[in-house]
Formats: C-alpha cells, sequence, structure tokens
C-alpha cells in the first residue's frame, strides 16, 4: 500500500486513539450488562489516567504533523475520556437502578427497530479482497486517495495522463470503458480507505442483481451506513425522521438523499474526509431506471459537507456522460481511463500476466510481451486470455490456445468469439448452448447450476439430464463464466461485457441469445415449479400462534424445505411476465390459474424468505390483477362461512 508518510506518521496515535475509545466502549458496555465489580472501580482509575497522559503526549507531538484531521479525531477521544470520572459515577447510579438500565436497552432496541425501516443492499459492499495486484495501478489509485482526503500524494503525474482531479469538487467520476480495470481499482481505493477508517460506505452496483441493487435502496443503504459508523449523525438521522414510516421506506433516491443524507450533516463537525464509494454506476439499472440518482449526483453535488465525498465509477454511457460533464456538474471532476499512457497500462498488463499465465515451461518472455501487446489497455482481455490458454479442456495445447489469443487483438468481443469458436465450431445442438447461456444472462439473480437445471428440467428428458447437459457446456467456458465447476454455487459471466456480447446479434452473430425468447421460457418455468412443489405449510411448522422468527430453528426448516428453485420462482415469476406484456392467452390463463390455486402457498412462502407480497403483483397487468383480487375475495367469503357456520 502506497500511502504518504504524513498519514502513516498520523496514523499511528490515530489507532491509539481509537484503543481508548474502545476502552470506554467496552466499560459501558460492562457496566450496562450489570457485570461491574469491585475491581472495575478500583483499577480503572489507573487505566484511565494513563490513557489522558499518553493522549495528552500524542496531541502535543500531533503539531509536527500536517494531517489535521487526525489531531482532531485524538483530541475528541480526548474529551471523552477527560469526563470519565463524571462518568463513572452515572454508571454507579445506573447499576443500583436496574430500571433504568432496561430504559436504555429498550431505547437502543426502539433505534434499531427504526433503522431496520430502511431500505438496506446488504450485497451492496462487495468484496474488498477483488483489488488490483500489488504494483498495478499505483498512480491511478494514489491519485483518487489523493483526492479522496484531500492531501497531496507523492506519485508520477504522468503517470496517469490527467491533471490531478480538483480538490475542490465533492464527487469524482472514474470513467473507462468496459475491461479497463474500474472495479479492481475501486476496491483498491476502498480498501486503502477503510485501512485509514475513512470508508464510508462502498456500494457497488451489478448487472447482474439490478433487482437488489438499484437507485430505489442506493442513499439509503450510503446513509445507513454512515450511521452505523457515527454514533452522532445515527442519532441526528433518528430524530429527524422519527416515527414517519413513510419516509423511513421511502423508495424514492431524491427524498433518500435529502433526509438521509443531508439533514443529519448539517453543522456536523468533521475529523477529515469520510468517502463513499459507488462502483459500476451505470451497472445500477438503465438510463431511465438510474436517471433520479443520475441527477442528484449532477446537481446536488454541491449541497454535500465539506468532509463529505463520493467516488463513483462507470463506464462512459452516453446519459452519464452528458450529465456528469455538464455546465450543471459545478463540483464533479473527472478522471478518464483512456488518458491513462499506454505505457503505464502495459506495465501493469505485464505484472499481471506474469503472475496469471501459465504454460508448463512456458511462458517465455518474449511469449509474455506478445500477450501484452495482444492485451492493448484491457485487463479483462488479459484475465480471459490467460483463464482460456490455462484451460486444460478443449482439443488445442496451450501453446495453440496461446496462438489463438495473439491474434485476437485486445477486442473483447474477439476473444469472447475465439473461445466460443474452440468449443462449439459446429455445435450439434446450438439450440441447447443457447438455452442454458441465456438462462445464465437472463435470470434475475445468479443461480447455481443445480437449481438452472432444476427450473429449465421441463426441456429435457429429466432434471438429471437437465444438469448434465448444464454441466457439460459451462465446464468448457470456465474462462468466461465464474463457478463452473461447483453445482452448488452461483454461476454468471466474470465481466459483464461478456453478457452484453451475448445480447447484441450484431456483435455475438451465431451465439446471440433470444432474450425475449428465454424470459417467456423462465416465466412458464417459474409457474411450472410452483404449480409442482408448493404445499400448505410446507416447512412442517407445528403451530399458526407463533410469529416465523420466534420458530425455532426457523432457518433450517426454509433451508430443508424451500429448494433455491422454488424460493426463485416464488420471487420473480412476475417479473419474468412483466417482460412479456402484453401477455398472451396461455400465459394470462396460467396466471390466473396460479393465483386462485396456489395463492396461500406462495404468500407463505414470501413470508418465510421476509419478501413482500406487493411487489410482485404491481408488475401484473389488470387482468390477472383482477383476478388475484377476486380470488382473494373468494377464499375471504369462503373463510367467512366456514367460522359462521354457514359454508
Amino acid at each position: 500500500m502506497r500511502i504518504s508518510s504524513r498519514i502513516i506518521a498520523a496514523k499511528n496515535p490515530l489507532v491509539r486513539a481509537r484503543e481508548a475509545a474502545a476502552f470506554i466502549c467496552s466499560l459501558l458496555v460492562t457496566c450496562l450488562a450489570g457485570r461491574a465489580s469491585k475491581y472495575l472501580f478500583s483499577s480503572v482509575k489507573a487505566q484511565v489516567d494513563s490513557y489522558i497522559s499518553n493522549l495528552k503526549e500524542l496531541c502535543d507531538n500531533l503539531d509536527k504533523v500536517s494531517n489535521v484531521s487526525c489531531s482532531v479525531a485524538v483530541y475528541r477521544v480526548l474529551d471523552d475520556i477527560g469526563t470519565i470520572k463524571e462518568g463513572l459515577d452515572n454508571i454507579r447510579k445506573l447499576i443500583l437502578n436496574p430500571h433504568d438500565i432496561v430504559l436504555k436497552f429498550l431505547s437502543c432496541a426502539e433505534t434499531s427497530r427504526l433503522l431496520d425501516q430502511m431500505a438496506y443492499a446488504t450485497i451492496a459492499r462487495g468484496n474488498l479482497s477483488e483489488r488490483c495486484l500489488p504494483g498495478t495501478r499505483t498512480e491511478v489509485i494514489d491519485a483518487i486517495v489523493g483526492w479522496a482526503l484531500d492531501i497531496d500524494l507523492p506519485y508520477d503525474r504522468s503517470a496517469i495522463g490527467q491533471k490531478p482531479p480538483d480538490s475542490s469538487a465533492r464527487v469524482l467520476w472514474v470513467c473507462g470503458p468496459a475491461g479497463c480495470g474500474k472495479t479492481r481499482v475501486s476496491r483498491s481505493v476502498a480498501a486503502q480507505l477503510e485501512g485509514l477508517r475513512r470508508l464510508g460506505s462502498l456500494y457497488c452496483c451489478d448487472d447482474k442483481n439490478k433487482v437488489k441493487l438499484h437507485q430505489g435502496n442506493l442513499f439509503s443503504t450510503i446513509s445507513y451506513d454512515l450511521a452505523m459508523r457515527d454514533p452522532l449523525r445515527k442519532q441526528r438521522l433518528i430524530s429527524g425522521i422519527g416515527e414517519d414510516r413513510g419516509i423511513w421506506g421511502s423508495p424514492s433516491c431524491e427524498e433518500q438523499f435529502e433526509r438521509f443524507l443531508l439533514e443529519p450533516s448539517k453543522n456536523l463537525s468533521a475529523d477529515g474526509n469520510t468517502v463513499i464509494v459507488i462502483d459500476a454506476f451505470d451497472e445500477i439499472g438503465n438510463k431511465d431506471e438510474r436517471k433520479g440518482a443520475l441527477s442528484i449526483l449532477t446537481k446536488r453535488a454541491h449541497e454535500l459537507p465539506p468532509g463529505l465525498r463520493i467516488i463513483v465509477t462507470s463506464r462512459p454511457e452516453v446519459d452519464i456522460q452528458n450529465a456528469l460533464r455538464s455546465p450543471e456538474a459545478t463540483h464533479v471532476a473527472c478522471l478518464l481511463m483512456d488518458n491513462i499512457p499506454k505505457y503505464s497500462t502495459a506495465r501493469d498488463i505485464e505484472i499481471f500476466v506474469k503472475k496469471n499465465l501459465s504454460m508448463g515451461d512456458y511462458p517465455r518472455v518474449d511469449d509474455v510481451a506478445r500477450l501484452v501487446a495482444a492485451a492493448g489497455t484491457s485487463f479483462q482481455w488479459a484475465f480471459t486470455a490467460c483463464r482460456f490458454i490455462d484451460d486444460g479442456d478443449g482439443t488445442l495445447s496451450p501453446r495453440e490456445r496461446f496462438d489463438a489469443m495473439i491474434s485476437a487483438n485486445g477486442e473483447l468481443d474477439t476473444i469472447y468469439k475465439r473461445v466460443l469458436d474452440e468449443h462449439f465450431p459446429d455445435p450439434q445442438k446450438p439450440e441447447r448452448l443457447e438455452l442454458v447461456l441465456s438462462d445464465i444472462v437472463c435470470v434475475e439473480e445468479p443461480l447455481s447450476l443445480e437449481a438452472l437445471a432444476s427450473l429449465d428440467a421441463q426441456s429435457f428428458a429429466s432434471y438429471s439430464d437437465a444438469l448434465s447437459a448444464f454441466k457439460q457446456i459451462v465446464r468448457l467456458l470456465a474462462s468466461l463464466l465464474m463457478n463452473t465447476h461447483d453445482e452448488k454455487e452461483p454461476i454468471s459471466p466474470f465481466h459483464t461485457s461478456f453478457a452484453d456480447f451475448l445480447r447484441s446479434e450484431n456483435r455475438s452473430g451465431k451465439y446471440h441469445i433470444n432474450e425475449v425468447e428465454a424470459r417467456r421460457r423462465l416465466a412458464f418455468d417459474c409457474i411450472d415449479v410452483m404449480n409442482q412443489e408448493l404445499r400448505f405449510n410446507i416447512c412442517g411448522i407445528p403451530t399458526s400462534f407463533k410469529a416465523n422468527r420466534e420458530i425455532e430453528k426457523i432457518d433450517e426448516l426454509i433451508r430443508d424445505n424451500i429448494s433455491s428453485h422454488l424460493r426463485y420462482a416464488c420471487h420473480f415469476w412476475a417479473r419474468h411476465f412483466s417482460y412479456l406484456q402484453p401477455l398472451e392467452k396461455q400465459a394470462e390463463q396460467k396466471l390466473i390459474t396460479l393465483l386462485q390455486k396456489h395463492f396461500l402457498e406462495w404468500l407463505e412462502v414470501m413470508s418465510l424468505t421476509q419478501i413482500p407480497f406487493h411487489a410482485p403483483l404491481a408488475l401484473l397487468e389488470p387482468p390477472v390483477v383482477c383476478a388475484f383480487v377476486q380470488s382473494v375475495l373468494g377464499l375471504t367469503t369462503d373463510l367467512l362461512g366456514r367460522l359462521t357456520g354457514r359454508a
């Protein structure tokens, strides 16, 4: 990790200050839990005096360090410790009055209840381990971290091919084409900020999970993360909104930005910059689905408080480019990956190839140089080429696969065609290859091979035949798809560009997938699975007089009785049908029959898996919704009749 000496110098006292704060927290928890003892009050004074003396010395030394934010943090902690003697008196009173302790814990529970009403994307954080290799993209990472913390890090300015980002901007847009390494860079930046306690939130958009990652929970997720980091911000957030459930659960990104992010930030003293990272913003939805969030980043960046900064990475999509480079984007700075000199990118790709390419006695020095030259500026090309060359499946030797890659000349589309041509030069059943690839690309969230085969079993003689066909195809595509050799793990493209390639007939030719037909098939597959597997009291819960969360071992019961493909079918059948509107008569009748026969069983699965049932129904056409309402009225009338003895 390349950080300036000033941060290294200032980090040590900051860590020691946080140790002191952790001591206070553990002391309070011990007392509030009723575990205070004679030792606590007899020995704690010595520890407190030691912390005070130590921190005073550290604060004096901080005058020699230019990082003012660290100094502020230490003095804040010092102020807290300076009042600990008074706090100990209050703790003694709490221990003598158990009623006050109960009220304190009830208050904490109430706080959690309110925050839990916020739309929160649990998968948004992504994986911080997916970073750049050590020694690669160092100048770009330093430029971004330097902007984020508003410090002058020493790095070769010429290696980024442009001026450093404007330090007065509140939003930094890192833009580059598919495969240039934006995601790895964003993870590396986030990891450095995390190490410095400056990462407020990391939101990783993902085309494979657009149902769970969308602008309707973007700023609520970010605000929740910030509140968990800063108790004062959390208190302001809760007191500012109170019991207004309409606000807590609002899907409006404009309202979230205003009420969750801006208002709690007003006049909030900052001990240095807190940084939000939004990765792959172009994958949060299409241009209509991301319009609101893009408008906020463009027009309202100047409203962010001085201590809060946002890093956004994306491809140069037209709508994003037009917005973030418009005159309205007065507080938005840009860092263009295309401007990075080719020599800098080639150096980094060479490091990557040497680390990842294995060809028995190869690669020779000239092999590495040729592969680096063929990759051009695309890290994703180099990644795919290395995996394909090392792939043991297929008819070609490593040397032959290497030669095939060299002629692909850095174009992702070309390398995708080469890999597919190698394994499927003239497929006997091209419709089967399309079925497998279209399922992987068109599902609303990644599914395992087992779940995909279960969904598509109707297209084969049996489930085992379906699973065998899926395994036979995907295991030849280990350079393009992840988890190809594990039947139970979700399978998906390594990179969004491969899914884009398959969707475009002009780019993929004979490998093009028919999305409309794939979604139609998946919609009917979902209906078939629900008709076959839904049943009353599916988990065998012994009583209906307890809430789901009160049932013993409820998670195990759900896992053992609700298969992953049934869960998927229950969650996403309506979304698949929504792509087909207006519905054909056959599809409409299937939906009406499902709701009339299995509505209560479906509702039970939705309840057990904690998914609101009204969202899928809102996607349906009026005739289907009317049939659903009639079905519910019929069930209600029948139930009332039974209760009153008139049935």
